[in-house]
């Protein structure tokens, strides 16, 4: 198979998995983010809001950019 074909199916079948784990972490951080706003604990919501944009953004890396990336690099590895 090759390794194009293979990066794709193997995102494919990891993607649910994926943004059902990154679903269920951002709703926690949402939940920590609202509270310690509303008992006005400001630490921890400049601790939480971060790391929810963060859980974001390393959803969208792992899925869209990593095995592309991957795959471009290995192609060019291959015709030197």
């Amino acid at each position: 198979m090759k390794l194009d074909k293979l990066v794709n199916m193997s995102i494919n079948q990891s993607l649910v998995r994926s943004v059902n784990t990154t679903v269920t972490t951002i709703i926690a951080l949402g939940t920590v983010c609202v509270i310690s706003f509303v008992y006005g604990l400001n630490s921890i919501t400049t601790f939480a809001f971060p790391l929810t944009l963060g859980m974001i953004s390393g959803v969208y890396s792992t899925i869209c950019i990593a095995g592309p990336l991957w795959v471009d690099y290995e192609k060019k590895k291959a015709d030197k």
